[in-house]
């Protein structure tokens, strides 16, 4: 009877080992990867503004073919959400909560039946005009599953993070090589006579810019006003 006893506590014990270690490991994660670009920051920014072009540099969709896309009516920037369904990985939904251009873009990540966590991306000046992306990640695991996060959680993060901004780079890249070259400029001081101009003064925000009817509409104004 007693070395039933010795086996069943022994049992209990190891049972019971990975809760009492889960209790004295973190349950906050935070992971953060980077790369170098060979395109501007202001390139870079406008893919990683827009949560639809994850569908092409995203690590996702390689792993999980089951996943389905849907976005909102925002274009890009603060307020653009997009959700998805999968067979494999859950359901869920990403939302843009700051876009400071061409810097910083976070996001918002809601998990169906989690708590989620947050998502960031940092674009830095690098090297002879190339731009060095930094992609970063947190979120809460609660006891007892903080255990597996912490054992399998920096490597998947870390491969996930680091094939995501590879697919950046390419598509970063590629639109860099076709944009059309600008060239150089030299600066000069000059004395400029004072001209009469005519124009609207108004507070806008960069989202509103960058509608196609942005300039039509402040130019037909602008005509209006000359015909007076």
């Amino acid at each position: 009877m007693k070395i039933l006893k010795k086996i069943g506590l022994a049992l209990l014990a190891l049972v019971a080992l990975p809760f009492i270690i889960a209790a004295i490991l973190p349950k906050h994660f935070e992971y953060e990867r980077s790369i170098g670009i060979n395109a501007s920051k202001e390139v870079v920014f406008g893919i990683i503004n827009d949560l639809k072009t994850q569908e092409t540099w995203g690590p996702w969709a390689k792993e999980d073919p089951t996943i389905k896309n849907t976005y909102n009516e925002v274009v890009n920037g603060v307020g653009q959400i997009a959700s998805w369904t999968s067979e494999g990985s859950g359901n869920g939904s990403q939302t843009i909560t700051e876009s400071t251009p061409p810097t910083a873009v976070r996001y918002k990540l809601d998990f169906e039946g989690s708590s989620g966590g947050d998502a960031y991306f940092k674009l830095e000046d690098g090297e002879n005009g190339a731009t060095t992306a930094k992609w970063g990640m947190s979120f809460d695991a609660p006891w007892p599953l903080n255990i597996i996060s912490a054992i399998f959680g920096g490597s998947m993060m870390d491969k996930m993070l680091e094939q995501g901004l590879a697919g950046l780079k390419e598509m970063a890249e590629q639109k860099a090589a076709e944009t059309p070259a600008v060239g150089k400029y030299e600066i000069k001081t000059m004395d400029f006579p004072g001209r009469a101009y005519v124009g609207i003064r108004e507070k806008t925000s960069f989202d509103a810019v960058i509608q196609s009817n942005f300039f039509a509409d402040r130019f037909g104004k602008i005509m209006g006003l000359l015909e007076k």
